[in-house]
């Protein structure tokens, strides 16, 4: 159900990225990325009307050195980004303070333990020029240019735009340890080791390696744990790390492919989205995208350094230091999705991440398989896939077409497809009960994200009810209103059927969902509601050609006590293998359909 997905969302791992727009300034989870996700926006490809120019081309330790944006004619813009890099090396160190600008307009971000080592907008003021004053280090570091986003407005913003380069002239100075990325064709192969010489994690459960939509593999060596990792994406994959099965507090190794640029990442995500960290320590890159897959492999130290957040409660907000050492347990998520247009900037993904049942030892050999949905959320489903698609099929076509024949019969004081109607159905509404209550219990009462989904299941749960209640209150058999209550009866049950069956489209519709499940769930619900009229259909004819062949033409089918009717012996035998071959249909498709729940 879609108010049941509410509940998902908080599984979501790795990649959920916020995609509001802040007016009052960018936060700092873009330190790194310096993108503004503003509901999907790709930036412009046309040249920037806007200039970044600098006092002097190169600096000295701790020289201040002016810098100067400026637009072009009356262009203005509203939001703005910049900080300094190396060239060469290692790119991601943030260099320099901040330490004059128009504080009406701008405001410092502490990046990384930094000291207002980058600016952003303090409000969405128009501004045509600007000018800061930037102090170098205090020592040498090597060539240094600034990049800069600038956004006009919501929708137009220029990214990654650069000034000309500041030399160092001293011309000695070691540029970091951050090690390059190969873009080459890595032989990552998880069918043969899996489970033997390493550990894997395979989605979806019955693929092999080579065949999963999305698979990682470990094995901890030298100080490290080495990671080949595949999934089918436009543009990122990315394998996240958590105490819990919750979102929050988790270290994500990411990799990116698209075109020629490519990239490995670590992340942290704080609550509901990723703040990009820096990589130093990750050795032995490769990452690729082919044949719609992203490849990659690299290696992290088993104790890396501290990933860094900001509290925002303190005041001054304070960094806050977490550490993840792979020694212990984990639960793995595994997440895949694209990246905006000509960058390494990985958007929000667009289907659900898997998630391992339990947590993980990075230095076992174990194959592990996981899933898209929770433990609670599929039996859910499946609970919701049997009492519709199997038992209220089977009740339904007993009570209507098998009231005579070996169904007249009497046991119990009750006649046999009485009893067989009734057992079915009151276990359909038991599934229905349990599946509506359970979803209710976990996500704790209603929710603000209601859709189709969630105003059937409603509306199913209460003619559920009604039905039940009908029938446990029904009249006797000898009332002149009991025709009235078996049509409205029949009716009512009809149109419940029919609208579980748009209920269950509408479970596997839902967006987040990987893109297999839901084609194949597609054609699921379409095989059995085709197979479903089908067969009624069939017993319909057949139900006719036995009130033509009957010497009584009116019979009460709400009588439990009339004497079983005499149909030829051969009349008997083709409805029960009517009836058969329907029941072993609306079982495979039942299986079928339990199998989409429980693989993905």
């Amino acid at each position: 159900m879609d108010y049941c997905i509410v509940g998902v969302l908080v599984l979501i791992c790795s990649q959920l990225t916020v995609v509001q727009s802040f007016s009052t300034g960018a936060p700092i989870s873009t330190c790194l990325t310096m993108f503004p996700k503003h509901k999907g926006t790709e930036k412009m490809v046309s040249p920037s009307p806007f200039a970044i120019r600098l006092s002097s081309q190169t600096y000295r330790p701790s020289q201040e050195i002016t810098v100067f944006i400026e637009g072009s004619g009356e262009k203005i813009f509203r939001g703005l980004q910049i900080r300094a890099h190396r060239v060469k090396g290692d790119t991601e160190i943030i260099m320099g303070t901040f330490t004059n600008f128009p504080d009406k307009f701008l405001q410092p971000l502490s990046c990384f333990g930094g000291l207002n080592n980058m600016l952003t907008h303090k409000n969405n003021a128009m501004k045509r020029n600007v000018t800061l004053t930037w102090k170098a280090p205090d020592v040498p570091v090597g060539d240094l240019v600034f990049t800069t986003t600038i956004v006009a407005s919501f929708n137009e913003f220029w990214g990654d735009q650069k000034s000309v380069i500041m030399k160092d002239p001293s011309g000695t100075v070691d540029l970091g340890n951050l090690e390059q990325i190969h873009n080459v064709n890595p032989e990552i192969d998880f069918d043969g080791t899996c489970g033997q010489t390493r550990g894997c994690f395979l989605f979806p459960r019955h693929c092999m390696g080579d065949d999963c939509l999305a698979a990682v593999s470990f094995h901890t060596q030298d100080g490290h744990v080495h990671f080949e990792m595949m999934g089918k994406a436009e543009g990122w994959v990315s394998l996240g790390f958590s105490h819990d099965k919750l979102m929050g507090d988790d270290e994500t190794l990411s990799c990116t492919a698209q075109d020629s640029r490519v990239t490995v990442q670590r992340g942290y995500n704080p609550a509901l989205h990723n703040d990009r960290q820096y990589t130093a320590g990750i050795v032995n890159m490769t990452t690729v995208q082919k044949d719609g897959y992203i490849y990659c492999r690299f290696s992290r130290p088993i104790v890396m350094s501290d990933l860094v957040s900001v509290n925002y409660t303190s005041d001054p907000p304070t960094p806050i230091n977490h550490s993840f050492d792979f020694s212990e347990d984990w639960y793995l998520f595994l997440g895949w999705g694209y990246t905006y247009v000509d960058t390494d900037v990985m958007g929000k993904h667009t289907e659900l991440p898997v998630v391992t049942e339990n947590k993980v030892s990075l230095s076992s050999t174990v194959v592990y398989r996981g899933s898209v949905m929770s433990t609670w959320l599929q039996a859910h489903g499946c609970l919701a896939v049997i009492a519709w698609m199997l038992l209220v099929g089977m009740g339904t076509v007993v009570a209507r077409h098998y009231r005579q024949g070996i169904g007249a019969k009497m046991a119990c004081g009750q006649k046999r497809w009485f009893q067989f109607h009734r057992l079915l159905v009151g276990l359909a509404a038991a599934c229905t009960a349990a599946s509506f209550i359970l979803i209710f219990v976990k996500i704790g009462g209603w929710s603000k994200h209601v859709t189709v989904h969630a105003y059937l299941g409603i509306a199913i749960m209460a003619a559920t009810v009604l039905q039940v209640s009908g029938g446990l209150i029904r009249p006797s058999p000898a009332s002149k209103i009991r025709p009235v209550f078996n049509y409205f009866h029949r009716i009512l049950g009809k149109l419940t059927h029919a609208a579980a069956a748009v209920e269950i489209y509408f479970a596997f519709d839902v967006p987040l969902f990987p893109h297999t499940m839901r084609k194949f769930g597609f054609i699921l619900v379409l095989v059995w509601v085709i197979t479903q009229v089908f067969w009624e259909i069939v017993m319909e004819i057949m139900s006719c050609c036995k009130s033509r062949s009957s010497s009584k033409s009116d019979y009460d089918v709400s009588n439990n006590f009339k004497i079983e009717e005499k149909y030829p012996e051969e009349t008997n035998r083709v409805a029960n293998v009517i009836l058969a071959l329907y029941m072993l249909n609306v079982t495979i498709i039942t299986l079928a359909a339990l199998c989409a729940v429980l693989l993905f």
